[in-house]
């Protein structure tokens, strides 16, 4: 079965569209039809699901990092973790989102560092906010890029 993607751009922004109407005015050659039409998601909304995906990929390893110990299967699975982190930040680098989303990942995996390294105390609650207006930042970002 042959499939094609075929992108549709209003120039009248009240055009109603709808699957029928699509079948109905495209002149498709006999075989065809149409089979769905939705409407596409706006770019940025792939790149903040982009950014919240790698979120919860990166930090449970940086919190690994802190929790495991040195010796027997706890280093290997910190060994583990750190290779883990390594290689999703370079996948963050070389993704769709760039150079931004990347920085903003490394800096938001240190903010997190430093919020479990002084967790518990009052200074954690400083890291907390760093963390919730890097993401905030971050989010607008990849919004406005």
């Amino acid at each position: 079965m042959q499939q094609y993607l075929v992108t549709l751009e209003a120039t009248d922004p009240s055009a109603p569209l709808s699957r029928e109407a699509v079948q109905r005015e495209l002149r498709l050659p006999a075989g065809w039809r149409v089979v769905e039409a939705i409407p596409a998601a706006a770019p940025g909304v792939r790149a903040v699901g982009e950014l919240f995906a790698y979120v919860l990929l990166l930090w449970p390893a940086v919190i690994g990092l802190f929790e495991l110990g040195s010796q027997g299967w706890q280093l290997w699975l910190r060994i583990a973790a750190a290779i883990w982190l390594l290689l999703m930040h370079l996948t963050a680098y070389r993704g769709r989102g760039g150079r931004y989303l990347a920085n903003s990942l490394l800096m938001l995996s240190g903010c997190v560092a430093g919020f479990w390294w002084t967790h518990p105390g009052p200074w954690m609650y400083l890291w907390l906010v760093v963390i919730l207006i890097g993401l905030y930042a971050a989010v607008r970002g990849v919004l406005r890029a």
